[in-house]
């Protein structure tokens, strides 16, 4: 019964597939790289936050387009929704999280986030 279901949605499993890996990439790694390494004041915690939000989010907006008819305004992508708000995230816990994890940076690391 299981092979049966699986072969009539492979192409939907595939799509969504492809929608979550890009928009999970891209949500996971923006915030991260755009603000967590130009940023001084981004914390690890920060960064995890994102992350994880970016992952769970991304997924959820992906199941419930693919399954459920959900869309955003003006056929906005929920992908871009999941980016801001990971975004968000990243900056809204590194300003409540302790400035104590930033001065636990690598000195390496240091040197690149100041050049």
């Amino acid at each position: 019964m299981a092979s049966v279901l699986l072969v009539y949605y492979v192409e939907i499993l595939v799509g969504l597939l492809g929608v979550v890996g890009w928009g999970l990439f891209a949500a996971a790694l923006v915030p991260l790289l755009g603000i967590g390494l130009n940023w001084k004041g981004a914390t690890t915690e920060g960064a995890i936050a994102a992350s994880v939000v970016a992952l769970v989010l991304n997924l959820a907006l992906a199941v419930a387009v693919t399954f459920y008819g959900f869309s955003l305004a003006s056929g906005a992508a929920v992908e871009a929704l999941t980016l801001i708000i990971a975004m968000i995230v990243l900056i809204v816990v590194s300003f409540v999280t302790s400035s104590a994890s930033r001065q636990r940076i690598a000195d390496d690391i240091r040197r690149v986030i100041e050049s």
